[in-house]
């Protein structure tokens, strides 16, 4: 009997242990999971069971966890508690946290074709299937079904001012009053601090829509509880950092194919007389509110070309609604828009909103935009333009705001030259994109793929069609009648975000991060830059707005930094850096025979600040068309390569803190010149910049050798500062800036 007993133990023991490797074959599976995992109804339960996770994150980061719960039965009142995260005497409250379990909603899929535009009323037609997608902050306890995972999504706003060091903390699991287990969590907070979303650089652009939160919570709209059920939706919306207000100035600009459509936030009116009069009451309700948010840097206004063109206004003659069918290059349509445009620049500069609002297009052919820029132009030729659609180098230059579809590209030149100018160039996804996109069915990590192609394209910025343009019940259902499902929305009503939004969310901190980690990597520092007049900077011939010859103009000259606005000026403005310019118009890096330039090895290299940070040096112009280029082991200052022995050994020796660069000029009598620095840089492992590599898109005169001497020549005008003087203008330096700082960052 003593020995049946025992057999039994040994293989009751021998069960649970087989069983314990198991999750599967645990009635309870409660672990950290993986933020970037698109949880389905069949989702397996974790393997390892993973009781801790350690997150990483700045002062004033948001950082995420994701906790999954399986159940082999159905699991009553599931609830949860967060605990502070204390660092010895130091906490990080719990109103720090927002969280949510993560509900599922019905979703779709790609179609046929492989993408996600084209008509879907009939849902039989594409496969369905239930994802975890909506945070669900408002749901504090919940029944669990069995064999099905519930994730619960946990993020952590670091502060600003929290002390560094690695945090601790707990979150319980309860079934009723009954503890289930408890999982740790571990944050490790960086000194380093992030910026507040309002001072990031990145230009975010989620279209929003304020007429689905009317709907969906039926409030009158622009009323004071419709402003107020808006607030907490679009407040999210800024703290990601989002830069424009999206405004609707016609009725329907995308013909209605969302499930609540746009309307006019400006009234049009034909009076009695045959006038117009327009009123901007709810226009500037709804910017002013979104301004009260933190979102006040522009204004899209869309659109003068709907997708269908039909324009509606309420006319006093009939007392009715009536509408006019007109298109670019009728002269109905001239008449319709250079009317109301000059009433609404009037008001916009009246309001001091002219400056940051763009007349805003989307997706219209060439000749219908050459045809609308026109109108516009005879309206108010100040006007600024914003497009999302393609490339289209025709009126790029037109565009203040280009936002081009994903598979298209700025050609590099242009994306700095924009830059240059003040302008935003970025891209955006749609329908027409499979991966990586934000339905509701991609997984997580697409959302946060987007942000890090747009770092690595170097965007300024990305734009997405829509924020919250809801189906009829977004909770329960993600799919749309023209759309594969969630790509109208990121959000959901309540102020419920999305796992998708959070991740791009993430994605933007990421940019901001990089950005951040690059400034600083220069910032304080003290550049130190040697060259001739490509330089230092030559305008002799230049003329002011004024059509003065002034040398010391504020357009060229800045003479509390006591320099011209040449590239080294726009870095170190750029990164709040000491500039120590040592250039010299005419100057020479070798001895020449004739003494007449200034010799940079015998006049000016001892003097380099051995304590400088940066030493940057641009030579060979002058000396291709003064002096021999000698071999690589040449010692005396009489030759070109001498001279850079000379030189380049003696900045090793003295500065050996300095991050020492060098740029080859692609402006020397030959190509031999730029070859010799790109060999003597080898020599002593100094980095090099190659004007004339291809990768390298310079502007100015001899990029556009190969071009017919028309083409050429208009060109050249843009980038020199007169007929005269080829010397690279204002515009050119700041181009090339961003050329050189990019270099400055590799050294």
């Amino acid at each position: 009997m003593i020995r049946k007993i025992f057999l039994l133990f040994v293989f009751v023991t021998f069960y649970c242990r087989v069983a314990e490797g198991s999750n599967n074959n645990k009635p309870i599976v409660i672990s950290w999971g993986d933020i970037d995992v698109r949880y389905s109804t069949n989702s397996e339960p974790a393997v390892k069971g993973e009781k801790i996770t350690t997150l990483r994150g700045w002062k004033g980061e948001r950082v995420s966890a994701v906790a999954e719960i399986w159940t082999s039965d159905t699991l009553k009142d599931v609830s949860y508690e967060i605990y502070e995260l204390k660092n010895r005497n130091r906490v990080l409250s719990s109103s720090l946290y927002e969280s949510g379990f993560v509900t599922y909603q019905m979703a779709d899929e790609l179609g046929p074709e492989g993408h996600g535009c084209g008509s879907r009323k009939d849902h039989s037609k594409f496969d369905s299937l239930l994802v975890a997608d909506c945070i669900d902050k408002h749901i504090k306890v919940l029944d669990i079904l069995p064999q099905r995972i519930q994730p619960l999504w946990l993020s952590i706003d670091i502060p600003s001012d929290a002390v560094p060091g690695v945090y601790t903390g707990t979150v319980t699991f309860k079934s009723g009053s009954k503890i289930l287990d408890k999982l740790r969590i571990q944050l490790k907070v960086e000194d380093y601090e992030l910026p507040s979303p309002y001072d990031w650089n990145f230009h975010l652009d989620l279209w929003q829509n304020p007429f689905a939160v009317a709907r969906y919570e039926n409030l009158p709209l622009w009323s004071d509880a419709h402003l107020e059920a808006m607030r907490p939706v679009f407040t999210r919306l800024a703290d990601a950092g989002q830069k424009v207000i999206t405004a609707s100035i016609i009725h329907k600009p995308w013909n209605g194919q969302v499930y609540d459509p746009y309307m006019s936030m400006v009234s049009w009116t034909r009076k009695l007389d045959g006038t117009w009069e327009y009123g901007y009451e709810v226009f500037d309700r709804w910017v002013e509110f979104m301004m009260s948010l933190g979102i006040d840097k522009q204004i899209n206004c869309y659109s003068m070309v709907p997708w269908r063109l039909s324009f509606q206004y309420y006319d006093e003659a009939s007392n009715t609604t009536q509408e006019v069918k007109t298109k670019p290059g009728e002269k109905a349509y001239e008449d319709l828009w250079v009317d109301m445009l000059k009433d609404f620049s009037a008001h916009l500069k009246s309001k001091g909103w002219f400056e940051i609002t763009t007349i805003a297009m989307d997706e219209r052919p060439m000749d219908v935009m050459q045809r609308t820029i026109e109108v516009i132009r005879k309206a108010d030729p100040d006007f600024k333009l914003s497009l999302a659609g393609n490339w289209l180098p025709e009126i790029e230059r037109e565009i203040e705001d280009y936002s081009i579809a994903w598979g298209q590209s700025f050609p590099e030149e242009t994306l700095l030259r924009r830059r240059s100018e003040g302008k935003k160039s970025t891209w955006y996804s749609s329908c027409a994109d499979a991966v990586p996109n934000s339905y509701t069915f991609s997984e997580p990590g697409e959302s946060y793929q987007t942000i890090m192609e747009m770092l690595r394209r170097d965007s300024d910025g990305f734009l997405r069609w829509a924020y919250n343009c809801w189906s009829l019940d977004p909770m329960t259902d993600t799919r749309y009648d023209n759309y594969a499902s969630g790509d109208c929305f990121l959000v959901y009503p309540g102020n419920r975000p999305s796992v998708r939004f959070e991740r791009l969310r993430d994605g933007v901190e990421a940019f901001e991060k990089h950005r951040v980690l690059g400034r600083s990597q220069l910032e304080g520092k003290t550049l130190v830059t040697c060259g001739d007049s490509f330089t230092e900077g030559d305008f002799w011939d230049y003329i002011d707005a004024e059509g003065k010859n002034d040398r010391r103009s504020p357009e060229i000259y800045d003479s509390e930094w006591g320099c011209y606005k040449t590239y080294p000026y726009w870095i170190a403005k750029r990164n709040g850096m000491k500039l120590v310019n040592m250039a010299k118009c005419g100057a020479t890096l070798a001895l020449s025979a004739d003494k007449k330039c200034e010799c940079f090895v015998t006049e000016k290299l001892h003097s380099i600040p051995k304590d400088a940070d940066y030493i940057l040096f641009k030579f060979g112009i002058n000396d291709s068309w003064r002096l021999p280029v000698g071999t690589i082991d040449d010692t005396t200052p009489d030759t070109f390569c001498g001279a850079w022995n000379i030189v380049l050994s003696w900045v090793i020796e003295n500065c050996p803190d300095a991050k020492v660069g060098v740029i080859a000029s692609n402006h020397c009598k030959t190509k031999e010149w730029s070859d010799a620095t790109v060999m003597m840089c080898e020599k002593y492992g100094v980095r090099c910049l190659n004007e004339e590599s291809e990768d390298v898109p310079y502007f100015y005169e001899q990029k556009f050798r190969a071009c017919p001497d028309d083409i050429r020549e208009a060109m050249n005008a843009k980038y020199r500062v007169s007929e005269k003087n080829k010397h690279p203008n204002v515009a050119a330096h700041r181009i090339e800036s961003l050329i050189v700082e990019k270099f400055l960052r590799t050294l």
